[in-house]
């Protein structure tokens, strides 16, 4: 016997049926979807307030947005020392392949 894998088959409209239908439920729902609508809203403004931040010093220092960003990023996610590790591959590599096309 073979199991199905992957996501639960899910019927919105059967479930957003039975929430409208309790009135209990529907209020709940409601405020649930308010609350979150404010919460993105406020997501929304942090990350136009970041982008500003980091193209106020991209431009102080002249690098681009860009780069300033996956900085950032890598400094967020905790995954500086796997970037260093990368990137000292990726440099042996060119070293390498430079050394090949002097010879």
């Amino acid at each position: 016997m073979s199991e199905s894998r992957g996501r639960k088959k899910v019927d919105n409209a059967k479930a957003l049926e039975d929430a409208l239908a309790n009135p209990a439920k529907r209020e709940v729902l409601l405020d649930q979807l308010q609350k979150l609508a404010r919460t993105k809203a406020g997501i929304v403004t942090k990350q136009e307030l970041l982008k500003d931040d980091v193209k106020s010093v991209a431009e102080a220092y002249g690098l681009t947005s860009g780069f300033v960003s996956t900085i950032v990023t890598s400094i967020v996610k905790g995954d500086i020392g796997e970037k260093i590790g990368v990137l000292t591959n990726t440099v042996d590599l060119l070293q390498v392949v430079q050394d090949g096309l002097a010879e």
